[in-house]
């Protein structure tokens, strides 16, 4: 299964450098690179997602509206879309949440368990995953910035004082 990277790409990601190595680095990828790699798996996770229906009930509402646009005013329309992409937002958000209590409930029962669909991995590897595909997900279908703002975040947080001046 691959996602359309050009063969090249494969050849300009490092593949045996250690990872003590890899923390000793300063700067492993530029922030543009970043960005672009997060931009790239957010579409990718979102287009996986459409195809599998997992957007297919939102389409259908704004289907609807559409066809009822010449019987409803403008402002009446922007509710309604703010409405639905509202309730969408909450289901997804929802989906993210069960995604981390079942990595919770990985980790209570068998934190070394392998994960039945992708036997090469432990289960809390891929209840990680999960969420990051679901999240990625999300960034894609609503063309947010997730790359930039990681990069800026970061930055943010490394200017931060000790656990951010809390106790945990």
């Amino acid at each position: 299964m691959g996602y359309d990277i050009p063969s090249d790409h494969h050849q300009s990601l490092p593949r045996e450098i250690k990872r003590e190595e890899k923390m000793k680095k300063e700067r492993y990828f530029s922030d543009e690179h970043i960005a672009s790699i997060l931009y790239y798996l957010a579409e990718a996770c979102n287009k996986n997602a459409v195809e599998h229906g997992f957007w297919e009930d939102e389409d259908k509402f704004f289907r609807v509206i559409e066809l009822r646009e010449k019987f409803m005013s403008e402002d009446s329309i922007k509710k309604l879309k703010d409405r639905i992409i509202s309730l969408f937002n909450s289901e997804k958000i929802a989906l993210e949440m069960s995604e981390l209590a079942e990595r919770l409930e990985t980790l209570r029962k068998d934190p070394e368990k392998k994960d039945e669909h992708c036997p090469e991995f432990l289960d809390v590897e891929i209840e990680v995953v999960d969420l990051i595909i679901r999240a990625l997900d999300f960034a894609g279908r609503r063309k947010l910035n997730i790359g930039e703002a990681l990069i800026a975040k970061m930055k943010y947080n490394q200017s931060r004082p000790y656990l951010h001046e809390k106790k945990f």
